[in-house]
């Protein structure tokens, strides 16, 4: 169908509503790849990023590094540092048969509210109405139509669709039933282009000289095996799914074995667990700095700074110490375990870490902490 348009001289314009990605990580790395080289190819111009995909957002994010598919979200925002950014794009302005098209894109409040972000990731999102009203104006001044993506239910497509002003199309999609054609909500054409890959939604909007919508139609085609398909390409599809089980094999057996060298693995314990043994030497540590130095952390902003942290917290980046300080509150600080290495094995009855000069220069390093006086600090912290 592209193909055929293209040698008419019609040149569609082709975008992707996101959450395409393939749910199990290890057959992920060979399919989502894969997968995006064939958008390329049919010269997909843009996506938004859907609830799975921001989900994971630094796996989507590598994905799609170099790509020719443009990124687009008006409405989400992450953390850099102290600052909140778009994710991508907020708008874009593509040319299709001297037509220029506006670009907006978002996600609805009920989609976004499913967004679990990883750890150290934090998103905010904006209502997508005000989003819309923020920026199409400046797109009706530089285009002809205006076009919005939007992750969202059919009843929220439709609602939203009421909203608009000064938008032409509505292209919807997720957990969403496709209908035959695109309908008209007010001055808004809507189409809704179901779920799960299952449609080829097509939208077409005839315009006068002057760019305005005279009529409109489309047909989303249902893509059953009845739908002829290329043969090449139906070949290279089954090889990937073969090379996608084999990998989705050895990553179960890497996980499987990765978590028995973790259970093998000393643990720590978090400094509640010392106490009970050690309670003299415990509270002589809620005298230092070492007891306060993730405030430390939250005051100039850098508690989610990989870079500061294994400096301020206990264990991180090893099996059982500290991810977040929401995951694991009672891995932040530098507690006796910083210092006298997990605990597990102690508490099984093997003699503890003997701390000496170097085990702190580690982090008081020249760097860090050039006035650092060993001696001085030494007669704080000793127990």
């Amino acid at each position: 169908m592209l193909d055929s348009l293209r040698a008419k001289g019609s040149p569609p314009l082709v975008l992707e509503l996101g959450d395409f990605m393939e749910r199990d990580p290890h057959k992920g790395a060979v399919i989502n790849p894969f997968l995006l080289d064939q958008m390329e190819r049919e010269g997909v111009a843009a996506m938004i990023p859907g609830i799975f995909d921001l989900s994971h957002w630094p796996a989507f994010r590598e994905l799609m590094a170099g790509r020719a598919i443009r990124m687009l979200s008006s409405d989400v925002r992450i953390q850099e540092g102290d600052s909140l950014v778009p994710i991508a794009a907020r708008s874009l302005v593509v040319t299709r048969a001297e037509v220029r098209i506006g670009l907006l894109g978002v996600i609805g409040t009920e989609e976004f509210e499913q967004v679990t972000a990883e750890d150290g990731i934090v998103l905010e999102h904006q209502d997508p109405a005000v989003a819309i009203a923020e920026l199409t104006p400046d797109l009706r001044e530089c285009c002809d139509l205006v076009v919005v993506l939007a992750c969202m239910t059919d009843k929220e497509a439709v609602e939203f669709a009421e909203q608009l002003q000064g938008v032409d199309a509505l292209l919807g999609g997720h957990a969403s039933i496709a209908s035959d054609r695109p309908l008209r909500v007010g001055d808004v054409i809507v189409n809704r282009s179901g779920q799960r890959g299952q449609h080829l939604s097509t939208t077409r909007l005839i315009l006068s000289p002057h760019n305005e919508i005279v009529d409109w139609g489309g047909f989303n085609f249902r893509l059953t095996k009845d739908v002829p398909g290329d043969p090449e390409l139906l070949q290279r599809v089954e090889e990937i799914d073969r090379e996608a089980a084999q990998a989705r094999l050895r990553g179960l057996r890497g996980d499987a074995s990765r978590e028995r060298q973790r259970e093998r693995s000393p643990r720590f314990l978090g400094e509640s667990t010392c106490r009970t043994c050690h309670a003299e030497q415990a509270r002589q540590w809620d005298t230092t700095r070492h007891a306060h130095a993730f405030a430390t952390l939250r005051t100039k902003a850098k508690s989610n700074d990989p870079e500061c942290l294994g400096c301020h917290v206990t264990g991180a980046g090893q099996p059982s110490g500290f991810l977040t300080e929401e995951a694991t509150p009672d891995r932040v600080n530098v507690q006796c375990e910083s210092c006298h290495g997990p605990g597990s094995e102690h508490a099984r009855g093997d003699a503890a870490v003997q701390v000496k000069e170097q085990t702190c220069l580690v982090c008081h390093t020249s760097d860090w902490a050039p006035q650092w006086d060993v001696a001085a600090a030494w007669a704080e912290v000793r127990h």
